[in-house]
This record gives structure tokens, sequence and C-alpha cells, in this order.
């Protein structure tokens, strides 16, 4: 896995060469529930894009559209990657902005290697790592159409099986990271912690748009 992310760094850099140059992208990374969207709504400075809600509103402005890509978002399935990516391709604040804040992608290697293709490297990876028990807790709180138990189970088993171990590589490479803890109570101390990263790295928002784009085909 290591060697995999070498060769992918490599291509990072080559690629401002063939490719228009994408927003510094911030990963906020974590299971489900922990914290991600709470973490990037308290730092509204920042774009963020979230692929799952993304999607919902699409399918919310689109009702007759989609009815089966809904239905495996609601079970707790991933939707195809190549219409993740078009999705994420139409956005514009991932090429006008300074920096962005991204969730839900990329979300296993396949993911990985198609963002180091289009987006090149990450400017940082946020994690919010948490226990099983307050994802489940924070999920059966939330009360999302989607937050059944079943498609609870799902994404959690889907993380831990294929998420988390990307997100340990890429922990060992030389991408910006911040690990927070997913269970702190309050959590307070998880966005005082961001906010010193962020401004010890310099990230910041610059000039162009702010929200993400729900217009796409599918």
């Amino acid at each position: 896995m290591i060697k995999t992310l070498f060769f992918r760094f490599i291509y990072s850099f080559m690629r401002p060469f063939f490719f228009r140059k994408s927003a510094n992208i911030i990963l906020l990374m974590g299971g489900p529930a922990t914290g991600k969207t709470t973490v990037a709504k308290h730092f509204p400075e920042f774009p963020h894009i979230s692929t799952g809600d993304l999607f919902r509103r699409h399918f919310q402005n689109e009702p007759f559209k989609g009815v089966e890509l809904k239905s495996l978002m609601n079970k707790g399935g991933l939707l195809p990657d190549k219409l993740v990516i078009k999705a994420l391709l139409a956005q514009p604040c991932l090429w006008k902005s300074n920096t962005v804040f991204l969730d839900g992608f990329p979300r296993n290697p396949r993911q990985l290697d198609y963002f180091f293709k289009y987006f090149g490297q990450p400017a940082a990876l946020i994690y919010l790592n948490a226990k099983e028990s307050t994802m489940v807790k924070n999920l059966m709180e939330r009360g999302r159409p989607d937050d059944n138990k079943e498609a609870i189970q799902a994404r959690i088993d889907y993380f831990k099986s294929t998420t988390q171990p990307m997100i340990d590589s890429l922990l060992k490479t030389r991408i910006n990271s911040l690990v927070l803890d997913g269970d702190a109570d309050p959590f307070g101390l998880v966005l005082e912690n961001t906010r010193t990263f962020l401004m010890q790295h310099k990230f910041h928002p610059g000039v162009g748009p702010q929200f993400a784009v729900e217009s796409f085909s599918i």
C-alpha cells in the first residue's frame, strides 16, 4: 500500500503539467457521524463539499430521477465512482477557491486513485477517530431517512474494512495530517485543535465560489 501511495505522490507532482490546478483540498475523514460536517460548519469561510449531502439534495430536487441510486444510498451502499467524480468535477469551488473541505470521498483505494488523477495530492487530512459505539449513538440521534439499522451497520462495516485501512496508510505519508478524538465531549476541543491546525499550515479561504452546486446530470 505504501509503495502504491509513493507512485501516486509522484504522479501528483507531475499532474499540474497536464491538468488544471485544483483548490487546496482538505480531506475530512472518519466513520459515519463522527463530526465531519460539524467541523466544517464551524469554519464557514471555507467551502465544504459532502458527497453524501450533495446527492441527497440532488435527489430531493429531482425526485423522479435516480430512484435506484437513492435506494442504494438508503441501504448504506456506495454510488458508482464515475458518477461521484462527475459531480465533483462540476463543483466550481474545487477549482476556483483557495481551500476546500471535502468529505465522503475517497472511501476506498480505487477512489483514492481517482482523486490523485483529477485533483492531485490533498493539501491535508483531518481524521476524526471515533469508537463504533459513538458512531451508532450519533447516527440514531441524527435520525436521517437513511439512518436505519441496516444502513447504519453497512456503512460502519464498510468503513472499518475498507476506508479505515486506507486512512491508516495515508497517515503514514507526508500529507499534513491531524487526528482528532471523535469521542470527545464536549466537542469544543476538537474544533479548537482544528483551528490551530488550519492556522499552523496557513490555510485560508481566499476568494471564489463558496457553495456546492447541486445541478448536475446523472
